[in-house]
């Protein structure tokens, strides 16, 4: 991901940062083989390094940040609710 892509993402909608810590990453991700860049002996360990690298990135180019971890699936819906209506009035 670069800043080109994050550019490409601002122009064409709202950009949501759905923050989580590397291990709720790596739990929700468990099970997914389709991510080529977390094909790692230590899952975990990729993903916090990536999480270092690209969360800066995400956070400079996000119009809202959400932290999930602590949320449930309907949760975080119900925050991108709000966090889309309030970006919906300010434009």
């Amino acid at each position: 991901m670069d800043e080109t892509n994050m550019l490409a993402l601002k122009r064409n909608g709202a950009a949501a940062y759905l923050r989580a810590e590397a291990p709720t990453i790596s739990r929700n991700l468990s099970g997914d083989g389709s991510r080529p860049l977390l094909f790692a002996a230590d899952k975990p360990a990729r993903v916090a390094e990536l999480l270092k690298i690209r969360g800066p990135l995400y956070e400079k180019y996000a119009d809202f940040i959400i932290d999930v971890d602590r949320l449930d699936v309907k949760g975080v819906a119900g925050e991108l609710l709000k966090e889309m209506r309030l970006l919906n009035d300010i434009r």
